[in-house]
C-alpha cells in the first residue's frame, strides 16, 4: 500500500439519535449506500470538524434530529483523496470523486466512479479515505474520513491496524429503547 497514510485524530460522526447507541457500526450506511459504498457495504462515514459535519447533515435534506457525537482514530490503511499528486498518482481523477450523480446512478442500478474508486482502494488493501466534503457550501478545510475496514476498541492505543474508539461513551444510550 504505496500511499497508506496513518490517521490518528479524534473525528466527529453524526448519527440519527435512535441509532446512537450503535455509534461505530456502519450499519445506516449498508442500508442505503453512500458516496462511496454500495448497499450492503457498512462504512463509518466521519468528519474532521464539526463545521463539516453540520454541513454533511444538512446536505442529506433530513429534517430529523441528529446526534453528533466523538470518535478517536487510529487507522494506518488510509488514501488521502485530498491530495492533488495522490489521486494522479493513483490514476483517480477529482471528477470521479465530486460525482454528482453517484446516487441517482446507483439507485438505477449503474456503478457510479465513487464506488469505482472504492473499489480499487478496497481491492488494493486500503481501510478508507480522507477526501473533501462534497455538500453545498463545503471549503477545502471541510474534509472526512470513510472507513471501510475498522475495528471499534475499548480504549488507544490498541494493537489494531484501524481502531476506532467512542469518546464519552456514556453519554449515549446504551439502547434504542426510548425509541421504541
Amino acid at each position: 500500500m504505496k500511499f497508506a497514510t496513518r490517521v490518528q485524530r479524534t473525528v466527529i460522526r453524526a448519527a440519527k439519535p435512535r441509532w446512537s447507541y450503535l455509534p461505530t457500526s456502519g450499519e445506516g450506511a449498508a442500508r442505503r449506500g453512500g458516496r462511496f459504498n454500495r448497499i450492503g457495504e457498512p462504512t463509518l462515514y466521519t468528519s474532521l470538524t464539526h463545521e463539516a459535519a453540520a454541513r454533511e447533515v444538512r446536505f442529506s435534506l433530513n429534517q430529523e434530529p441528529y446526534t453528533f457525537y466523538f470518535l478517536a482514530v487510529d487507522c494506518c490503511q488510509i488514501v488521502d483523496m485530498t491530495s492533488r499528486d495522490t489521486r494522479n498518482a493513483l490514476g483517480i481523477s477529482w471528477n470521479y470523486l465530486a460525482n454528482d450523480n453517484w446516487e441517482s446512478e446507483m439507485h438505477r442500478g449503474l456503478n457510479p466512479s465513487t464506488h469505482v474508486v472504492a473499489d480499487k482502494l478496497k481491492a488494493e488493501g486500503y481501510a478508507g479515505i480522507l477526501v473533501n466534503s462534497f455538500a453545498p457550501g463545503a471549503t477545502p478545510d471541510d474534509v472526512n474520513l470513510v472507513l471501510w475496514n475498522w475495528e471499534a476498541v475499548e480504549q488507544l492505543p490498541s494493537d489494531k491496524p484501524n481502531a476506532v474508539m467512542v469518546l464519552h461513551r456514556d453519554d449515549l444510550p446504551s439502547s434504542d429503547a426510548s425509541w421504541k
